[in-house]
């Protein structure tokens, strides 16, 4: 929905769909998601899901494919830096116990 962030009107539809959808039990996906304010916005009326060009254009199969290897790769290079991290803190307490 364009302008949610500025836009009373909007903001009140988005709100009740929301509503809506979490009412009868189902996981509500905003699409065509494509500014931060957007997906702050939808963030902050309790949106489950958002997906648009704020992460990725529409993409052919093969594209996709690559998108998500790299995408995942990424994910758990950050997860096993907070590893790294974790793992040196407990080897210092090891040491000094």
């Amino acid at each position: 929905m364009r302008d949610i962030e500025r836009d009373a009107g909007a903001l009140a539809i988005a709100t009740a769909v929301v509503r809506v959808g979490q009412g009868l039990g189902m996981t509500v996906v905003a699409e065509g998601v494509e500014t931060e304010g957007q997906r702050k916005t939808l963030a902050g009326i309790g949106c489950d899901v958002v997906q648009g060009f704020l992460y990725a254009p529409a993409l052919p199969p093969v594209a996709f494919e690559r998108w998500l290897i790299e995408h995942c790769a990424e994910r758990a290079r950050t997860m096993l830096g907070r590893l790294d991290v974790a793992e040196s803190g407990r080897e210092a307490v090891k040491r000094s116990a």
